[in-house]
């Protein structure tokens, strides 16, 4: 894998990330290694991997040193599992699930009032 290939992919990883997780940062060892924190523990370490590579890839005498082949099978697998990731949908699910929080304890406070009112002969 040329050096130009390995730094291609690695961008490409990395804009990935940026999109679908929303980690910033300058460079693409940056980003993959902020990204690598929200991967899954089977991913993080491919993930770091990518970002060990990376200023690696800038070399064209270093750029041997990282190996080709895992490079790509380490971006397949998590390209494939970013293209999974929908902020959209994860956002409406904690709402909704604050939202069931929210409800059950004002059902909650509702019921001990009820209760105590009855207990109290108010009612």
């Amino acid at each position: 894998m040329s050096p130009e290939e390995l730094q291609n992919l690695i961008d490409k990883v990395a804009r990935m990330a940026r999109r679908r997780l929303g980690v910033r940062g300058r460079t693409a060892e940056i980003r993959l290694t902020r990204a690598a924190r929200l991967m899954p523990q089977e991913l993080r370490r491919e993930m770091q991997f990518l970002a060990d590579a990376a200023p690696l890839a800038l070399s064209p005498k270093l750029s041997h040193m990282v190996d080709g082949a895992r490079a790509e099978r380490a971006a397949a697998a998590v390209m494939s599992h970013l293209r999974g990731l929908d902020r959209g949908r994860e956002r409406t699910a904690a709402m909704l699930r604050w939202l069931g929080w929210a409800v059950f304890y004002a059902l909650l406070v509702v019921g001990v009032a009820i209760f105590l009112a009855l207990g109290r002969g108010l009612v």
